[in-house]
């Protein structure tokens, strides 16, 4: 074998050896050095519900940054069983976001529908209004850390129409918005 072949055969040999160990991590299991959160997402709105798992996903894929070492897993189920897979799978901190519909707005529609009397209260429809993310942060273990708030979506920021398409936009981003405020906020408390 020739000598210049020795360390390059090490070199990948390492690499091999590193993605074998990498592979045989489970990607709900915590590695070491890592801040590991998890993330329940709940919503009394039968519409928010149909769209949870994806949004924990979302969630928990936009909190991850394993150049920081922060890995966001998801949980469900409700609040006591959340916290004890938690603590099973070792979790640091665990994210909860509450979806809801703070309040409906009545808005006038210019163009009468066919059929539809021409009466007053025949063209007005209430359409959602607020939108607001409800966070809290807390540590796991015994690393005491609370962190709450709140993100809302005002009707004005997003186009409101009768055919609801940016509904599922503005969740998923208020969602995301409230995420990182509260990474930001536990950033501030924590050496992260």
């Amino acid at each position: 074998m020739h000598p210049r072949l020795i360390p390059v055969l090490l070199a990948s040999l390492a690499g091999v050896m590193t993605q074998a160990t990498s592979a045989q991590t489970p990607p709900d299991v915590k590695a070491p050095d890592t801040v590991l959160i998890g993330v329940r997402i709940e919503s009394d709105r039968a519409r928010v519900q149909e769209m949870i798992p994806r949004l924990r996903a979302i969630v928990a894929k936009r909190l991850s940054n394993p150049s920081k070492s922060i890995r966001a897993i998801t949980l469900e189920g409700p609040a006591d069983a959340v916290l004890a897979e938690a603590k099973r799978k070792a979790c640091d901190y665990l994210l909860g976001l509450k979806v809801r519909q703070l309040s409906k707005v009545t808005v006038e529609i210019t163009k009468p529908n066919a059929g539809v009397e021409d009466r007053p209260d025949a063209r007005e429809r209430d359409i959602p209004g607020e939108i607001a993310v409800a966070y809290s942060m807390e540590a796991v273990g015994a690393k005491p850390v609370a962190i709450h708030g709140r993100v809302t979506a005002r009707p004005e920021t997003y186009p409101l129409g009768p055919d609801f398409t940016a509904f599922e936009s503005v969740v998923q981003q208020t969602a995301e918005s409230a995420a990182l405020e509260a990474l930001k906020q536990l950033k501030a408390k924590v050496r992260m």
